[in-house]
């Protein structure tokens, strides 16, 4: 019933190291120990990022594109001082959709 593994290894991290490492093991939907077994035994180990999020951060682009239209169509609109920063988010939330659109083509 039990598993046929030996005692178990240890070793130290600092506390950034492991809160990565836990982040990771989340991102891949893991665990920590089989995240960790995985990645020590060679394994390549894939991000659970789907196509859920993938359709939510384009609702969220498209959300941004739309406050950005408004704010262009109303230029005394007190919201049009945050344009710039606005413009600035969506880019980052555009390269950050694209590489997760990359991500996700590679690991298929």
């Amino acid at each position: 019933m039990g598993n046929n593994y030996p005692p178990p290894i240890r070793f130290r991290l600092t506390e950034a190291q492991l809160k990565d490492l836990k982040q990771d093991a989340d991102d891949a939907g893991m665990k920590l120990s089989p995240y960790i077994r995985a990645r020590v035994c060679g394994h390549h180990v894939k991000c659970k990022v789907d196509a859920k999020t993938v359709r939510e951060l384009n609702r969220v682009v498209g959300l941004f594109k739309h406050t950005l239209d408004e704010l262009r169509q109303n230029p005394d609109d007190p919201g049009r001082k945050l344009f710039g920063e606005i413009q600035s988010t969506l880019r980052n939330v555009l390269a950050a959709a694209d590489a997760i659109r990359a991500s996700l083509r590679a690991s298929q």
